[in-house]
């Protein structure tokens, strides 16, 4: 069971209110309409943390490929552990679904890279390319769920 941190709350997205600012904050926003963001929230699961005054804090989505994508904090929130929260929330809501949960981390996101690579629930996938060398791929959470 996760708590935010004061003044801080775990939220839902308003899809009517939210999807548009959401889309914008998205690095690759710019080469999809705002539509396909907005549809991703309609029908697939999402987290947000919402400050004390309402506004939307820190968020993750995932693509219609099952994969959990776009963890964003904006700057005025971070290194108060709501990405970590926002992601373990989402992991726990598919867990809870029986989803299988896995992310994909672009490798020029150094800091996601990093901070994924120190969280004990993730494993990274690897592949060999047409050389033999080992290539990172994709990351897989390593949650627990009781069945009891």
């Amino acid at each position: 069971n996760y708590q935010a941190p004061e003044r801080y709350a775990i939220g839902t997205v308003d899809i009517e209110e939210d999807y548009t600012f959401i889309h914008a904050m998205w690095p690759y926003g710019a080469h999809s309409p705002a539509e396909s963001t907005k549809e991703r929230l309609t029908h697939l699961p999402s987290v947000c943390i919402r400050s004390s005054n309402g506004s939307l804090a820190a968020w993750e989505l995932m693509n219609s490929m099952g994969m959990m994508t776009h963890l964003f904090t904006l700057e005025a929130h971070r290194r108060k552990g709501l990405g970590l929260l926002v992601e373990n929330l989402l992991s726990q809501c598919l867990i809870g679904e029986d989803v299988y949960v896995f992310k994909y981390v672009s490798k020029s996101n150094a800091h996601i890279v990093n901070s994924t690579k120190r969280n004990p629930f993730w494993s990274q996938w690897t592949t060999l390319d047409d050389q033999g060398e080992k290539r990172e791929m994709m990351w897989t959470f390593s949650g627990f769920k009781y069945t009891g």
